[in-house]
């Protein structure tokens, strides 16, 4: 994982340790974590994290899935709050996520952590929530990392089979909302 352990607070390590409310102990992790807790070697792995998903939603934007996913989001009611990447129309924060996600996830070009794919959540969805909210470096960053960190350890939590990877899109889920 890109993240080391995060200093906790005693009443924070004694509910990791406890293990009666995971949520509480996830949302307290990420509410509490700030740019200048995390090392500079994970801020340059979530940089080369960034510019590989925006290669991959490139990439993805010419083909066949690409101009599926291009057409159908022209057909949903627009927004302007984000950017669909490459074409630079301007939609929803929502359909941002979902188209670039889909784009990045077109040609199979994901990143990979132990336990997830998270790129496709943990790239994009801070990235549109930022340009709506007009955040800056840091505060993306710091949103990308705790959705790769809560995306990796929820979805290395929920391997247990061969089929349990198609099971992780949960962790995903989390990732995006804490992220946000």
């Amino acid at each position: 994982l890109l993240l080391r352990q995060a200093r906790m607070s005693s009443t924070t390590a004694h509910r990791m340790n406890d293990q009666t409310n995971v949520t509480a102990t996830i949302a307290e992790w990420a509410h509490g974590l700030s740019f200048e807790d995390i090392p500079s070697r994970v801020v340059e792995e979530a940089k080369n994290q960034v510019l590989s998903v925006i290669a991959g939603i490139h990439a993805g934007h010419f083909s066949d899935v690409g101009r599926m996913v291009a057409r159908t989001l022209k057909d949903w009611t627009p927004g302007k709050d984000a950017t669909l990447i490459p074409s630079g129309e301007r939609t929803s924060v929502h359909y941002a996520s979902f188209g670039n996600a889909a784009l990045s996830m077109a040609l199979l070009y994901d990143d990979s952590l132990l336990g997830a794919h998270p790129g496709a959540t943990s790239v994009v969805v801070p990235l549109a929530v930022s340009e709506q909210l007009g955040g800056g470096g840091k505060e993306l960053v710091t949103a990308q990392i705790i959705a790769n960190e809560t995306a990796a350890r929820i979805g290395l939590a929920m391997l247990t089979d061969p089929l349990s990877d198609y099971r992780t899109p949960a962790a995903h889920r989390a990732a995006a909302a804490l992220a946000t």
